[in-house]
Formats: C-alpha cells, sequence, structure tokens
C-alpha cells in the first residue's frame, strides 16, 4: 500500500499570551488535508450525491433515516456536508437501490 504524503509546512510562527500558532501551508495543501480527512474516515460518497439519492428514491429526511437506521438530523447534516458520509452508509444506499 502507497502511503500517502501530506502537504508541507512552510511557516510557523507563535504569538503572545494567550499562546498562539499560526500555520502557513502551501497553497491547495487545506483541499488535500481535508481530502485524506475524508479517504481516513472512510468517508465514500458526496453531500450532493447523497441528496440525489434520497431524493430519486422519493425519500424524506424521515424515510431516509428510517430507512438506514439512522437520526432524521444526521441526514441532514449529510446532505449539507456538515459531516462526512461514512463508508457503511454509502454501502446502506448502494444496498436499497439494489432492493429497491
Amino acid at each position: 500500500m502507497q502511503r500517502k504524503r501530506l502537504p508541507r509546512i512552510i511557516g510557523i510562527s507563535a504569538g503572545t499570551a494567550p499562546l498562539t500558532l499560526r500555520v502557513r501551508w502551501k497553497a491547495g495543501a487545506v483541499c488535500t488535508l481535508w481530502r485524506l480527512a475524508q479517504e481516513q474516515s472512510g468517508a465514500t460518497m458526496t453531500a450532493e450525491a447523497f441528496r440525489r439519492w434520497r431524493e430519486a428514491h422519493a425519500y424524506s429526511l424521515d424515510a431516509a433515516a428510517a430507512a438506514l437506521g439512522l437520526s432524521r438530523r444526521t441526514i441532514a447534516y449529510y446532505e449539507q456536508g456538515e459531516k462526512p458520509i461514512p463508508r457503511v452508509v454509502a454501502l446502506a444506499t448502494r444496498g436499497l437501490e439494489l432492493t429497491a
């Protein structure tokens, strides 16, 4: 398995009290860190794809929550992109497509 390299930090500076730390990253590094965090969390589906799945199957937030065994609020978090969609949830949406 190929090991992924994290973006290089190009500068660190410390402020005065209260202690602050500023990190400067190379351009695009924040996006890379976000993508790596998504991959490591097992996220395999975008918020937009999740919303399209729900709408294509005419699920309300409550119906999608019941079908996936999640809370309505969690479904809303996923659709709004506030929380990454775990691999198990993405796989469950695919499984529900096969049974529909």
